[in-house]
């Protein structure tokens, strides 16, 4: 049975399933403080315990196995986790092997195995929510450097219309500061529930996306780019993308027709959860090659 942890906005999906990865059990824990939301992820295991675990976490997060961090969120703006020990407190619960990565990651290691039927060699998956992220697979394995990418700090360009300021702490014009669900819902004064899918505000969240799927595009050539998270349940969003996407890339450089090249998820398909236990997979496996 493998086990999979995936941070989403607000809450911690739980789940079970089994080596198919069809799931069998799952719940949903409100993130809460630290000590009250593990005490529940520990119950739900602990009913039925898993032979591996695969965590997709909210980051920024330590991925180093060679570090005395690795498994800590580390500089998280949600309050009370910062540098807060995530695995080390599931290993006090559980002796078994466990997959760490962000939630990002995850989900686009779960998008790569449900397209692997198109025959694709890469896959960029880019989520947009509460907050934004991204990750990106090449023949089945998640790319990093020195640590875990974060996409969601792309630098865009800001319109000259928009006198909004940056909801990102960090950066005034980074993508997640322009186009993350509470930026949407300040600049309308409306939440988010409430926007029909033709509010203008839509546009200028697609410009946003379309110049960093253009940057991604350019630097790192994927086969295809997936854009999940609620704010795509918008169902102009994708096409307004795609029409700004045209006009800044410019067919500077061959890549497939736009429809394949830039789709959407399929929140059903729950493709977080299954790279949750991809990752408890490959941790399983890894643990017996020792």
């Amino acid at each position: 049975m493998l086990g999979s942890i995936l941070s989403a906005g607000t809450h911690f999906h739980l789940a079970l399933g089994d080596e198919s990865y069809m799931i069998v059990d799952e719940a949903e824990v409100l993130r809460t403080n630290p000590q009250e939301t593990m005490k529940k992820i520990t119950a739900f295991f602990k009913e039925n315990p898993p032979d591996a675990i695969g965590i997709g976490s909210f980051g920024p997060i330590d991925i180093d196995i060679k570090s005395d961090k690795y498994g800590f969120i580390t500089s998280t703006p949600k309050f009370g986790w910062e540098y807060y020990n995530f695995l080390g407190e599931l290993k006090k619960h559980f002796d078994i092997p466990m997959g760490w990565n962000t939630n990002a990651n995850a989900s686009a290691l779960g998008e790569y195995y449900l397209h692997s039927s198109d025959d694709i060699k890469s896959l960029l998956y880019l989520t947009f929510g509460t907050g934004v992220g991204g990750g990106f697979i090449y023949q089945g394995r998640i790319f990093r450097g020195s640590s875990h990418p974060e996409m969601g700090h792309i630098l865009v360009e800001r319109l000259l219309e928009d006198d909004f300021s940056s909801r990102c702490p960090y950066h005034e014009n980074c993508l997640e500061g322009r186009v993350s669900r509470a930026s949407i819902q300040e600049r309308t004064g409306k939440n988010f529930e409430d926007l029909s899918d033709d509010d203008p505000i839509f546009e200028m969240v697609g410009n946003y996306i379309a110049q960093a799927l253009v940057d991604v595009t350019m630097v790192l050539r994927p086969d295809r780019i997936v854009l999940g998270g609620n704010t795509m349940e918008k169902t102009s969003l994708l096409k307004i993308t795609k029409k700004y996407f045209e006009k800044y890339f410019n067919h500077y450089i061959q890549i497939p027709p736009l429809d394949d090249y830039i789709c959407c998820w399929d929140p059903e398909e729950k493709p977080g959860i299954i790279g949750g236990f991809l990752l408890a997979q490959r941790a399983l496996k890894h643990s017996a090659n020792k």
